[in-house]
Parts: structure tokens; sequence; C-alpha cells
């Protein structure tokens, strides 16, 4: 007997996150609450089935877990193949794909029909879902003399490999079908599983452990069609000299050993396999790239300084992090080797404006390269800056003790430690491991936050990078009273809301359940650990602080007039003045921000009293470069590096909306300003 796959991710929902009500369920997954509770039926018979105790659930509809259950998905499920298991559409795509990619002869439909065991119209309409799958560059042919075949580039097909792989060993039984479907021996996995262990030790890293789990897979069908003469073309040219000094490419050589001669463009393709996986920890490799790349991201790093007015804390530690991602998303990038990938648009938007900055203060990085750098890799780059920016709390003298654990690699685990961090700040967090270094992990830790569950250990809560705000409340609630006793509150809401039905007519449920959870979570924090207020652009610029004028001659005096009203509130000082212009490089303008704004501002012990903006419109503009005309000049007096980040981020979203700056522009007046001001936060809250 199997377990569906809606029926287990429902089961993994509740085992995370036992407090989760059937309403949350029912929205976070776009269920109805009939099937929920269907789900949740054959999650029983299934828990039956393996001798387990069943979910229950209370008089108020609260799931009820025994304790074995919570470690039940640690273990890998017995399979067993004489289960009868009909793949879905999607699956049946991926299997008949990976059939045309490992197809040692013609493939007709009598084949299809035979190995998945359908019928040929079925075969037919997967084909279609199989096409859809391809990206634009391949697709399925049909010949009566070739039979079904994969049409396209052989890099092209490589990646399409890449994707069918992945997918066909997450479905059910996966490697039962993998091994079924494309005739590799296990032994065959079993061997690269090893070299790649070996080249582990070797290179002395640590490659994540889904990654660990995929290459044998992938290099598998890889060496196969290597084998048949299926070849990358020559055209698809690779460049060898930034490949063949890595150590990576010299385990190549140990993969290939038994696979005969290979062309040089197949070795350093399968270098870059190796170069592209994500590393979880390890020694920064030496080579001349690790070296240029290393001072670049410096160069990178200081620009982002300047342009959001922050010192970076612990610089060396973040560029060793940086590093460690930065080089397999080199190659990645180069070779445009990225899939699609939007993982992180489903981030919170706290980055979003982030990213802006970093990824003009990346440009350096990006000329180095030689591609522009993908707005996913821009958002991890931010990832890792922003979580640098958020202060460590260590005033407890008796803090708890944490880790993070994540198989999915260094940037997935800085999502979860970035969240983390942030939710728990009484919390003490030792740095991130991969779930396979945990093993030898010795330090003393009272709770252990994972992205997956664990077979032993006590004092572990399964969490996900991606949390919307009740799940982050619900998981506070849980290790709050794990760890210091104290009370759920939440398990009160629904009784608070059915006394304000009871007594008064409500219009929205949800909001005012919403609200209720604010407010505990707010009181769940001590004094000391409450969030600063943050201050917005409309609470530093007022009417009093902007100007407005037709020209000014040069920067130097556009940079003078902004800043009378700061030095007539006694905000700033005259010093702060003089270094803003000082500080400014014409030649290599970084305060310029989109393409019409410039922030001037200097480091706060230059002489700022308070924080504070000023704004300065310039009808006609003026050049703060050689090229480089702007109308809007916003001085900025930050006190710290954390104050002003709210009403920066602010900026940065003017900078980018280029039709609001030219609305504005026309018959600009304060009171003009000011309404854009505020409408700009409305967007913000909304």
């Amino acid at each position: 007997m199997y377990l569906d796959n809606r029926s287990k991710t429902l089961f993994q929902e509740v085992i995370k996150n036992p407090n989760i009500t059937n309403k949350q369920l029912e929205v976070k997954y776009k269920l109805s609450r009939y099937q929920i509770s269907y789900s949740f039926q054959k999650v029983n018979e299934w828990l039956k089935w393996k001798n387990y105790p069943e979910v229950k659930r209370s008089k108020n509809g609260r799931f009820i877990l025994e304790p074995e259950l919570t470690a039940l998905f640690s273990e890998k499920e017995t399979r067993d193949p004489s289960v009868e298991y009909l793949p879905s559409e999607n699956e049946r795509a991926n299997l008949i794909l990976l059939m045309l990619l490992t197809a040692k002869e013609e493939l007709s439909l009598a084949h299809f029909t035979t190995k998945i065991q359908v019928s040929k119209n079925t075969i037919l309409r997967d084909l279609k879902v199989a096409q859809k799958l391809l990206p634009k560059e391949t697709t399925v042919t049909y010949s009566r003399a070739s039979g079904y075949q994969l049409a396209g580039s052989e890099w092209e097909l490589r990646k399409v490999l890449t994707q069918v792989v992945s997918s066909v060993k997450e479905m059910f039984r996966g490697e039962h079908y993998f091994l079924s479907y494309s005739g590799i021996e296990k032994v065959q996995l079993m061997e690269i599983r090893r070299t790649l262990e070996e080249a582990e030790a070797m290179m002395q890293i640590k490659f994540t452990y889904e990654q660990i789990e995929l290459l044998p897979y992938l290099l598998s069908v890889m060496f196969l069609r290597i084998r048949d003469r299926r070849l990358i073309d020559t055209a698809f040219h690779i460049d060898e000299k930034s490949l063949s000094d890595t150590r990576e490419y010299h385990i190549t050589d140990i993969l290939l050993e038994k696979t005969g001669p290979v062309p040089e463009q197949e070795r350093l393709f399968i270098t870059l396999q190796l170069l592209t996986t994500n590393i979880f920890s390890g020694e920064i490799l030496t080579e001349k790239l690790t070296e240029d790349l290393e001072k670049v991201v410096l160069t990178c790093l200081d620009l982002f300084e300047k342009k959001a007015l922050v010192s970076l804390k612990n610089k060396h530690i973040l560029i060793e992090k940086l590093l460690l991602h930065l080089k397999p998303a080199y190659y990645r990038i180069k070779y445009q080797m990225n899939l699609e990938d939007t993982l992180y648009e489903k981030f919170n938007q706290e980055f979003e404006a982030l990213n802006f900055i970093v990824k003009e203060a990346f440009d350096p990085l990006a000329k180095f390269i030689g591609r522009e750098i993908p707005a996913g890799e821009i958002f991890f780059i931010s990832l890792f800056i922003g979580s640098d920016m958020i202060p460590q709390n260590d005033i407890y003298h008796k803090q708890k003790r944490a880790i993070v654990l994540c198989p999915s690699g260094v940037t997935f685990s800085k999502i979860m430690e970035n969240i983390l961090v942030k939710l728990f700040p009484e919390i003490h967090f030792y740095p991130t491991i991969s779930v396979r270094e945990y093993a030898f992990f010795k330090a003393e830790v009272d709770i252990v936050f994972s992205s997956i569950p664990l077979k032993d250990g006590e004092n572990v809560f399964v969490v996900q990078p991606f949390m919307n705000d009740i799940e982050k409340t619900q998981l506070r609630q849980q290790v709050l009273q794990n760890l210091f006793g104290m009370g759920n509150q939440l398990t009160n809401i629904d009784k608070i809301i059915e006394v304000v039905e009871r007594n008064a007519d409500i219009n929205d449920a949800n909001a005012i359940r919403d609200g209720i959870i604010d407010i505990l979570s707010a009181n769940t924090a001590t004094d000391e650990n409450k969030r600063v207020k943050k201050v917005y652009l409309h609470d530093l610029i007022t009417e009093d602080n902007i100007m407005i004028c037709e020209d000014v001659k040069n920067y130097q005096e556009a940079i003078r007039l902004a800043s009378q009203p700061l030095l007539l509130q006694q905000a700033i000082t005259a010093n702060y003045v003089k270094t803003m212009i000082d500080n400014h490089k014409f030649h290599d303008p970084y305060i310029i921000i989109g393409e019409d704004i410039a922030i001037p501002h200097a480091m706060p012990n230059a002489g700022v009293n308070r924080l504070a903006m000023s704004l300065l419109v310039v009808k006609n503009g003026v050049y703060f470069s050689e090229t480089e005309q702007v109308h809007f000049v916003i001085v900025i007096a930050p006190v710290d590096k954390e104050q002003h980040i709210e009403a920066l981020y602010q900026i940065v979203h003017l900078a980018e909306n280029h039709q609001i700056l030219d609305d504005l522009l026309e018959n600009v007046t304060k009171e003009k300003v000011m309404h854009t001001i505020n409408q700009l936060v409305i967007r913000e809250d909304e």
C-alpha cells in the first residue's frame, strides 16, 4: 500500500505544525474540507497498515499525534515493488522522456504502451505533455524509419536530462522506475557514488545531501550517451583553460577511467556538473579563479557599503560564505546552465529593494563573468548580505543553543537561518551545517531546526525555508513551550473568535484571527527583543525638508543646497556636508540610484546628530558624473546601519519607477512630492 502525494504532503504538514487548523490547510493547499478529510482517512488507513497509531482529532478539530509519528518520515519507506502504482500524467511524460534519452533502439508507440501499461490514446496524450515539458529548442519527433526521438542539440538535451532524471528520482519508487526505464544497472550507480565520496575526501568538501543522491543518476545517463556517441556539439565552446586547472577536472578523469577515450568537450562538461553542484562546506579552493573571484567580491561589497550606507560586520567571513556559493554559480552563469528557478520569488519581499542595490553593486562581478547575473543569483547574494546585517543577540548569559540543518546546501540553509535568527532572538545559533555533518557535531545543542525529519534526536523541529506569518508564530509558540514551558496561547484563539462571533457581527474572521496572532506573537518577546520601530520616508522627509529649484551650477552646489534644511535643524554639521562633497567621485558615481536619484551621504561620525533626510528637486537636472544627470538629490544622514534602511528601500523603489518620477517632475510642488511619498507608504503597506 502506498500513500498518495496529496495525503503525504498534508500528513507531513501536520507533523511539522500540529497546531495548524483544517481551515489553514484548506487555504494553504487550496483544498476543500472534504478533500482534506478524505486524505486523512487515507493517511490513517496507511498508518494502520504500517502498525502505527492513527492521527486523531480533538473536539475543537485540532490534530493529535502520538510521539512516534513525528519521526515517521525520517526513515526511508520500504518500497515493495509488487505494490501497484499508476504514475500520474506528468510522471508518465517524464518516464517517456527518460526512455527517449536512454534508448538503444528505435522506439514505437508499442514500446511505450507495453512498458507503461496504458492505452495508445493515453500515450499519445502523454507525448503531448512531454513536449510541453521540453524547452523550445528541443522537440519529440516521429518517423517510420527511426521511430520516436528527441531532436535538438546535445547541449540542450543534457539540460533536459537533468530535469527528467531529477523528476523521475523524486517519484514514488523513483529508483525502481529509473532503473527499469533507463536500462542502467544499480551497480553502476553504486560505483559512481563511491567515486564521488572518494572525490569529497580528496577535494576536502561535502556535497549537499540532495546532490550526492542525484549525481550518480545524472552521470550514469550521461556516460550512457557518451558511450553511444551522442556527444556535445563542439560549436558550444567551453573554455578549457578555465576548467582544466580545477580539482573537479581531475575528479572527472577518475569518473571516466572505465568509459574509454572521451572527447575533451565531454570531459569539460562532466567537470561542469561537479562545479555547478552546490557545495555545502569545505575549504576554499585555491585556483587562480577563486583568487580573482575573491578580489571582485571584495570590490562589490565595498561598493554595496557605499550605496547602502552600511558597514558590514565580519566581512571576511561573509566573503568566505559568498565564495562557497559563487564558485559553482560562476560556472552556472558563464555557461548558462541555470534551469528555470522561480523559488526566490516566493521569499518574503523584504529583500526586494535590497536586490536592486545588490544588482548595481555587483555589476563588477557580472563584468568579470562576462554575463548578466540572473535575478535568482542576485536574490541569493542579497540573502547572504541581508543575513549579515541582522544582529545576533548575545546578551543572554544562559542562552539556549540551537543549530540549523539543511540537506539543500548553504544557500537554502541561509534562508532558514535568516528567518530563525530573527524569530528567536533569545536563542544562540551555531553556524549552519549539513544533515550529513551533524552526525559528527560534538557541541551541546538544546534544539535542532531541520528541513527534513531526523530519525533520532530530541527537540528536533522540522521547518521549511519559506513560512508565512502564522506558521512563524506557531513555530515560535511550539519552541518556547518546549524550551521554557510557556503556555501555548494559540490554542485559545478559536475560542476567542467564537466568543466574539456570539456577541458581535464580524465580517472577516480570518482577519481577526491574524490580528490576535500578531498581538500574541508580539507579547512573547521581552522588551529587549522587541523590534526597533521602522522609520519610513514620510517620517524623515517633510515639506520643511524639501527644496525645489530650476538649476544649480554643479553637484557640489546641489549637495550644499540639499543640505540646508538639515543644517538649520542641526541634524548635521557643516563638516558632514564637506565630507559628502569630498567623498563623491565624479568618474565613479556610486551614489546614483537608478537613473534619476542621487543620495549623497557620509559616515555618521563625520557630523550626524540625528537620523535625517532632505530632498532637493532640480527641474533642469544636474550632472553627478560625466554622463549621468539627475533631478532628485536626497541627502541621507544615518546614525547607524539599520534605522534608515526602510526609508532607503523606499527610495530604491522610487528609483525603479521612472513613470512616478517623470510625473513628479511635471509641475512639481512640495505638496505633490509629499503626496507621492505618502502614496509610496500605502503601496509598501499593501
